[in-house]
């Protein structure tokens, strides 16, 4: 299925994964304060949630293999669809509008991320959801970058 993709954000990373949880359960999440971090070291690849108070998150990941320190861009499709991209090279446009072409279809599904607030929270797993030792979470007005990047891929 083709998408259209719009720029929502960009998240710095260190290499540690990040939760994707309704912003309403953020607070159940004590990455610092509690070790939850700690949980995160036994997931597998083939884990996409994790337990988080009554419900879930969902885990997103950099690939260490791009960098383990660099910006992962988060697009949102019209569909409802999130990509968490973390590309590199020198045409960089070109390289995340790729990503984001690329075919789906033969991926495996993760779980769904259930929520009812209709806000998205999306911090390390390093820090606590609330509180002292929480991450800034930012709303962001989504601004269109999906033609840019098409063109870019198209001139290619």
């Amino acid at each position: 299925m083709r998408r259209s993709w719009v720029h929502i954000g960009r998240l710095w990373t260190n290499g540690e994964p990040f939760l994707a949880i309704d912003a309403v359960r953020r607070s159940g999440w004590c990455g610092y304060s509690n070790d939850d971090f700690e949980r995160v070291v036994d997931i597998t690849p083939e884990d996409t949630t994790i337990p988080v108070g009554a419900g879930r998150a969902a885990l997103a990941g950099g690939d260490g293999v791009v960098r383990d320190d660099s910006w992962i861009e988060v697009f949102q499709s019209d569909d409802g669809v999130l990509a968490f991209v973390q590309a590199s090279g020198p045409d960089y446009p070109r390289v995340l509008a790729a990503a984001l072409e690329h075919p789906d279809a033969d991926d495996d599904e993760g779980d769904d991320l259930a929520g009812g607030s209709g806000e998205l929270a999306v911090f390390s797993t390093a820090v606590d959801g609330v509180g002292e030792h929480s991450a800034l979470v930012l709303a962001s007005t989504a601004r269109a970058g999906a033609d840019r990047s098409r063109q870019t891929a198209a001139r290619a």
